[in-house]
């Protein structure tokens, strides 16, 4: 199968880069083509922002992708990408041309109903396809896990979220909210099995400053370094780099 401007291979795994050099690095090229990734991440961390780059460092070489934006208006979205990342110039140019497809979806009332779930999932699937995506950024399940009426509901939808993705065969990145330090974990998400691979952003009190650190904590079909990167949002883009030795990871199944 011809592999798209963006993609490496290792061995015989095809990879989606991230066009990120340190998160590159973590994940041997790129997240395995095809995989649903979970980008878990603290209040401010820089999710949005991460999923975003990922998608802008993409479609810059051509690649056609898909931003779903949840949380915000597609306004806001690209006023806080200009705001964080004043010297990409090229943004509103890429999302003109279609290269960078952004839907927005305001979704404001309670999920009771599998077949609402199944109209928007078929409306993302749809956007997905539209500019024939190789990959898709949706931001954020936050949304979802408060307006859903318990945490089985909740898993159910996150399930078939996951595999209706699967069956597009479009690689994602999938942000979330990560829980406050003393619950263990999402209510109802269980992302060990749901999703093919997880980044986790942290921020980390470092003196008087708050730093943003990004670890890989799983990945599918591959192996991958654990090491915690440092992440730095600049005026051109998201930077991540080491500040101890690699650790690298078996493959997870």
């Amino acid at each position: 199968m011809a592999r798209s401007a963006g993609t490496s291979e290792v061995g015989q795994i095809a990879r989606v880069s991230s066009g990120i050099k340190g998160l590159d690095d973590m994940l041997y090229g790129g997240f395995p083509e095809g995989t649903q990734n979970l980008l878990m991440g603290d209040s401010g961390s820089g999710k949005t922002l991460l999923a975003f780059q990922i998608i802008y460092n993409n479609a810059r070489i051509g690649i056609p992708c898909t931003f779903i934006t949840l949380d915000q208006t597609r306004q806001d979205l690209l006023k806080n990408v200009a705001a964080a990342f004043p010297l990409l110039r090229d943004v509103n140019t890429l999302v003109q041309k279609g290269v960078i497809n952004i839907y927005e979806k305001e979704i404001d009332a309670e999920i009771r109903d599998r077949s609402i779930i199944t109209v928007l999932i078929n409306e993302i699937i749809n956007e997905t396809k539209a500019n024939d995506s190789k990959l898709l950024a949706i931001d954020s399940l936050s949304l979802f896990r408060a307006l859903i009426e318990n945490d089985r509901a909740f898993t159910r939808m996150i399930n078939f979220i996951a595999e209706k993705l699967h069956d597009v065969g479009t690689t994602s990145v999938i942000t979330i909210e990560a829980p406050p330090n003393d619950v263990p974990k999402v209510p109802g998400l269980f992302e060990e099995s749901m999703f093919d691979g997880i980044l986790r952003l942290r921020n980390v009190p470092r003196g008087d400053m708050i730093a943003h650190v990004g670890s890989i904590i799983k990945l599918r079909y591959s192996k991958f370094k654990s090491s915690q990167y440092n992440v730095e949002i600049t005026p051109a883009g998201i930077v991540m780099g080491r500040d101890q030795p690699d650790t690298e990871r078996r493959i997870s199944l």
